[in-house]
């Protein structure tokens, strides 16, 4: 799932363990590397060469990237408090600089991460924090050739903020699961006068889209339903191409089919058109059972397939389907 995230995406890491954070951090800038991209790693609570070690663990050639300038990396207040407080706007201009000289050196673009633990101290213009993360969605992320990942230690943070945080992401990982964020506000709102106005037509247009997304849920159960029909024609459609075949094989009638309860409801199923999937589910049973069980009601009936089964089956009258 990591690899499908591209350039212009501005997407969230909030951690809560070691082994979270490395499961994301890690990877997306080695993808990052492979894929010819400029890299920038800003540190915090995990040093440069702890970086340097796990990345070294993902097959990257650390000292060859750093060597020829495709990977630097820099510490939080080296790069967010140069100028003695945090100022969005020279940031994001900095970021920008970035971009384009990486642009010249022949890369793709550049992907940004910083762990942005530094900022639980108490700095000057960190109460602009917010503020940045929401421009970024506005002046740089569309713009130009992007991708910034910023990592949020949970446990270190304010709830507060942290809501924050999540309002200003279009992505969310937690968990190394990416997220199509339906909590994000765009910055023309978060920024906005009115944002506690704007924040509840959010959440009432969320209910909105989750009725929608019930309602094609809904639709494609039915399609399944109708497919499932379909497909239980084609059985019978076989069945009747193999009737002759089966009374020339003069397959032996029996009062009672040669099978188990179990394998019988299997049959039965298969007969309807009903796939593996829905046979386990139909019987609260794994799918690799249904597939094992039909392996042996095709020895026991000395059938081809499952359509061959089937056409026995009806035959025989062991299942009778509408």
């Amino acid at each position: 799932m990591l690899q499908g995230i591209e350039l212009h995406n501005h997407l969230c890491l909030i951690y809560e363990s070691l082994n979270e954070w490395r499961a994301v951090a890690i990877p997306l800038i080695a993808i990052g590397l492979q894929r010819r991209e400029k890299c920038i790693y800003i540190v915090s609570d995990q040093s440069a060469d702890m970086v340097r070690a796990y990345l070294g663990q993902e097959g990257v050639d650390v000292a060859s990237v750093e060597k020829s300038g495709q990977l630097l990396i820099s510490h939080g207040p080296e790069v967010y408090m140069r100028e003695g407080a945090f100022e969005p706007e020279r940031i994001i201009d900095l970021t920008i600089a970035q971009i384009e000289e990486a642009i010249r050196e022949g890369y793709s673009g550049l992907r940004e991460t910083a762990d942005m633990s530094w900022a639980v101290r108490d700095y000057p213009g960190l109460d602009k924090l917010l503020e940045y993360e929401a421009k970024l969605n506005c002046d740089l992320i569309p713009k130009y050739p992007c991708l910034s990942i910023c990592q949020y230690d949970r446990r270190k943070f304010s709830s507060k903020l942290i809501k924050g945080v999540i309002m200003t992401h279009p992505l969310l990982v937690k968990e190394n699961q990416v997220y199509n964020n339906f909590y994000y506000v765009p910055p023309e709102d978060f920024l906005g006068k009115n944002r506690a106005a704007m924040e509840v037509q959010h959440w009432l247009n969320n209910l909105e889209r989750e009725r929608h997304i019930q309602e094609m849920r809904e639709k494609f159960v039915e399609d399944i339903l109708a497919a499932a029909a379909r497909s239980a024609e084609q059985v019978f459609t076989q069945y009747r191409q193999f009737r002759p075949k089966v009374l020339e094989e003069k397959t032996t009638p029996t009062i009672k089919p040669p099978l188990t309860l179990r394998e019988r409801q299997i049959l039965n199923l298969v007969a309807r058109g009903s796939t593996n999937r829905q046979i386990g589910e139909s019987l609260r049973i794994s799918e690799q059972s249904v597939k094992n069980c039909i392996t042996i009601i095709l020895r026991k009936l000395n059938a081809r397939d499952r359509a061959h089964a089937a056409a026995i089956a009806v035959d025989q009258q062991w299942v009778v389907v509408e």
